[in-house]
């Protein structure tokens, strides 16, 4: 099924990136990045996502294979647009954004579930992930419990637990952890503590596979 495109502009490119060619790209990823850590810094009000940056680095080193989504008739976000180029910009990113929803409904197709998060915490065979109860993510688990999340070197399976508040006394203990874990970006103002619907998603893993320099591991999260 192909993904609507605004004026069937279809501005997407999947680049397909594996052995020698990746560890190039990944040396560019981290010169990148020391780049960004020194004086001469692109984007110097972003330091405070460095680490969330070289953590990422570090996944795609363990993924055997990187698929790269671009805008192919993108625009420099540096350089000056005219009020129709942003509009054109953004419907192009909208498009995108359907394009790589599609993989994941073809992916589902097969058999292979997928959920779009962001950072998640790791605990004792859980993902522990902040979110938002009302969210048509959450409306979904609220029917049906059994999930799957996907990343750059893992598929896995399990059952999602709303746990409430992220704030209320029962969270404490993992809501401090989360904060640790997620402090580069936690409180930037995406997330507003104070409303009770901002809460934490619990996934209880069942299980997994795991790629690691091109090797399969397949887990039982039952087995202790």
């Amino acid at each position: 099924m192909k993904p609507p495109s605004s004026k069937n502009r279809q501005p997407w490119k999947y680049i397909v990136v594996q052995g020698d060619a990746k560890e190039e790209m990944l040396r560019g990823f981290r010169q990148g990045i020391e780049r960004e850590e020194n004086e001469c810094a692109l984007l110097p009000q972003s330091k405070r996502y460095i680490a969330a940056a070289k953590h990422t680095v570090d996944l795609m080193e363990a993924a055997p294979t990187i698929v790269l989504v671009v805008n192919s008739i993108g625009k420099n976000e540096m350089g000056e647009m005219t009020p129709e180029e942003h509009v054109y910009e953004i419907c192009n990113i909208q498009s995108i954004g359907a394009s790589i929803q599609n993989m994941l409904l073809a992916a589902t197709e097969k058999g292979i579930g997928s959920l779009w998060i962001c950072d998640a915490y790791y605990e004792d065979g859980c993902f522990y992930i902040i979110t938002y109860a009302a969210s048509n993510k959450m409306k979904q688990i609220d029917h049906n419990p059994i999930v799957a999340v996907a990343g750059e070197w893992f598929t896995a399976h399990g059952k999602g637990i709303n746990l409430g508040w992220f704030c209320k006394k029962e969270n404490h203990e993992m809501a401090q952890k989360l904060r640790q874990a997620f402090s580069e970006w936690i409180d930037n103002g995406h997330n507003n503590f104070d409303d009770e619907n901002t809460i934490i998603l619990c996934i209880q893993l069942t299980e997994g596979t795991l790629f690691s320099h091109g090797t399969r591991y397949d887990i039982d999260f039952s087995d202790n």
